[in-house]
């Protein structure tokens, strides 16, 4: 790595921690100058990634420097959708609103761009995912520390932070997170930590990483969060089919031992019904399959989409046109419709598709992948399971937030590891 790409690659993890901190940030202050030491804070943070990003590609855009722009195809589609639901913003109901975060959206890819500057773009794309895992894993330790006297509530099974709405809030700004929020945080690391486990050798450190896992699964069921609890449990399924034939038979085993344990009676059916009624907050079954009232939420949402089915209406606009207190469509493809209409939608939806073909692909050329790229490659392909599952009753990878954080730099990954394998194949099958 030259001197002019280690400058690249320092600027662009500043950049991109930067759009870390920028969540949840309030894009009204920077339609005035701040009154107060805390909305200068907020200022900054909201307003920093967007003067950042413009000075440095400024400065070093254009060929002249080896650079390599092209994002592969995947994650390529999600771009177009951006751009869509960017023009789909001049009949927004709130412009300005709908132009932030439209540009922080695309920022996302900004930033991927310029890591992509590299002369070795797959390990520097590596590198973007592992330092993602690292700010996301510190933040939600900070959001422990901070909130760890107001957090929970309750005993025993029943214990419970549900009630956790925000850990900081104000005019100014809200800052991450509700209880949701927290267990979407919680599960991210207990999937890293879940593979690096199956994965690893026999150590303290092996031992360590279940550790982790453990940890950050009691705090997603504390949570309550039943899209994060599925989708974690569906994902650490998918992870022990699909990893390895070791992988397979911890899942076999912990079958096994969970079937002795109950048949032995030292689990009984209440203390199964105790955690059944403790997820699913003690709903009935027509709550249940109402979805806590998304339904209803998404027959809104459909007669918006109706009313603009080939532009829609630009990111955000859910918040304006539900006329609900829960004015949050829950659906991330009713989400990518409202904001950017059928064609941006089928964008959307056509980049995730392909992202799980590339990942079905490169499973069938395990064989043939280096072990740390294969322990990477799991990692991203649990985090992608985990977040489409979690698609469907919240907004995932379709709008600016932790999703899309996480969610693009896995989808660049698994795209440009698949170019290379298919690249490393052709030579192989076409030798000179």
């Amino acid at each position: 790595m030259n001197q002019l790409q280690l400058r690249i690659f320092a600027l662009s993890t500043i950049l991109w921690v930067s759009i870390w901190f920028a969540i949840a940030g309030n894009p009204y202050l920077l339609t005035r100058l701040p009154i107060n030491f805390s909305e200068s804070i907020h200022y900054i943070r909201t307003a920093f990634p967007l003067m950042g990003i413009f000075w440095f590609i400024l400065k070093f855009s254009g060929s002249r420097h080896g650079i390599t722009w092209k994002l592969p195809a995947n994650t390529a589609f999600w771009g177009y959708y951006g751009l869509l639901a960017m023009a789909a913003g001049l009949i927004s109901p709130s412009p300005w609103l709908a132009f932030y975060w439209a540009v922080m959206y695309m920022l996302v890819f900004a930033v991927l761009k310029l890591f992509m500057m590299q002369h070795n773009t797959l390990e520097s794309v590596m590198a973007l995912n592992q330092l993602n895992w690292i700010v996301c894993t510190l933040i939600f330790i900070a959001m422990l520390f901070i909130a760890r006297d107001v957090l929970f509530h309750g005993y025993g099974l029943q214990a419970s932070g549900r009630g956790y709405e925000r850990m900081v809030s104000g005019e100014s700004a809200e800052l991450i997170s509700r209880s949701t929020g927290l267990a979407r945080l919680s599960s991210i690391p207990a999937i890293l930590a879940l593979v690096m486990f199956l994965s690893s050798t026999p150590s303290k450190i092996k031992w360590a990483w279940l550790g982790v896992t453990l940890g950050c699964s009691v705090v997603v069921y504390l949570m309550q969060s039943r899209g994060a609890t599925f989708s974690l449990l569906g994902t650490i399924v998918l992870i022990t089919m699909f990893m390895s034939q070791k992988a397979r038979l911890y899942g076999l085993a912990a079958v096994i031992v969970g079937v002795f344990v109950y048949l032995w009676g030292y689990v009984t059916d209440d203390f199964i019904y105790r955690i059944f009624e403790h997820v699913t907050r003690g709903q009935d079954v027509q709550q249940l399959e109402h979805l806590s009232g998304r339904t209803y939420i998404w027959h809104l949402a459909w007669e918006n989409i109706v009313q603009s089915p080939f532009t829609g209406w630009g990111f955000q606009a859910d918040r304006f046109l539900i006329q609900l207190e829960a004015n949050h469509v829950h659906n991330t493809y009713l989400y990518a419709l409202l904001s950017a209409g059928f064609i941006g939608a089928a964008l959307f939806t056509i980049g995730l598709l392909m992202t799980w073909w590339y990942l079905a692909q490169l499973i069938m050329m395990r064989h043939k992948i280096e072990q740390k790229h294969w322990t990477v490659l799991v990692q991203c392909g649990a985090l992608m399971a985990f977040f489409t599952m979690r698609g469907i009753p919240e907004v995932s990878g379709a709008m600016f937030g932790v999703d899309q954080l996480i969610m693009v730099p896995a989808m660049a990954y698994i795209g440009l590891l698949y170019r290379q394998m298919k690249a490393d194949r052709m030579v192989y099958n076409n030798p000179v």
